[in-house]
């Protein structure tokens, strides 16, 4: 069995055949951006509300909006997140390639990067 890759992406960047399953995985809807752009938006898998403001404000600098949404996604997670999280991993397990999108441009810090690394910690754990 071939596993999936997991890929990240801008919403900015072109939608690509490679991409395979585009998943938004913003707390907010992008303006401007057609439904067609994206296969599924979990936006359980967003950072929280306050952990979004206060790095947009400053207040959290790259590290510690890291760990604040490593946290969350670790010890705070809900029933959706944890759902959506094994829909991603079933996707992977399965073959396809999923691409996690978000509005920050690639080589810009984006909570996308965390969580690509923790679907792939999963997958090695299962």
């Amino acid at each position: 069995m071939s596993l999936g890759k997991i890929k990240t992406k801008s919403i900015y960047d072109s939608k690509e055949t490679s991409d395979g399953i585009r998943i938004l995985v913003t707390r907010y809807w992008p303006r401007g951006k057609k439904k067609s752009e994206f296969d599924l938006w979990l936006k359980s898998l967003s950072p929280p509300r306050n952990t979004i403001a206060l790095y947009k404000k400053g207040e959290f600098d790259v590290s510690k909006m890291a760990a604040d949404y490593d946290q969350h996604i670790n010890s705070h997670i809900t029933k959706d997140m944890l759902n959506d999280i094994q829909s991603i991993l079933d996707m992977l397990k399965s073959g396809t390639t999923v691409t996690l999108l978000c509005y920050e441009r690639e080589g810009e810090f984006c909570h996308r990067h965390l969580l690509k690394s923790h679907l792939e910690s999963k997958l090695l754990d299962q």
